[in-house]
């Protein structure tokens, strides 16, 4: 929610702009918000989808307590995921992140091209040639 407040507060300052900036580098700076805007969507999302890979590695690995149970998961394991996530893979999920961004219209139009066809013909001849 805060990351929608702040594009929306950005957008709203660089339409103030608009008649101060030339149409070109308006259009420059608005593509670079949008850009930076599903970029921050899509660390977003990794830093989610690390930090659930990271507990479910400690629930199964966690040990098993046959007396009452249960399994023994450590304590604060939520804190400790987004410590590792932040800290040692931060840069390694912003770049895959950009990466997606980037990727995302191809595999939008892929996608399209290969919805009518019976079992993704036209994506395979498209990967046969390259």
């Amino acid at each position: 929610m805060l990351l929608l407040s702040l594009f929306l507060y950005s957008a709203s300052r660089l339409l103030s702009l608009r008649l101060a900036l030339d149409n070109v580098v308006f259009a420059l700076v608005a593509l670079f918000f949008v850009v930076v805007f599903f970029w921050l969507v899509e660390v977003m999302g990794s830093l989610s989808r690390y930090v659930l890979g990271f507990l479910t590695e400690e629930f199964v690995f966690s040990p098993y307590d046959a007396r009452n149970d249960t399994k023994q998961v450590p304590p604060y394991v939520t804190s400790e995921a987004y410590k590792s996530a932040l800290v040692y893979h931060f840069g390694s999920l912003c770049l895959g992140s950009i990466a997606n961004v980037a990727l995302k219209p191809l595999r939008t139009i892929l996608r399209i091209v290969t919805a009518p066809t019976r079992f993704g013909c036209c994506l395979i001849a498209f990967q046969g040639m390259t």
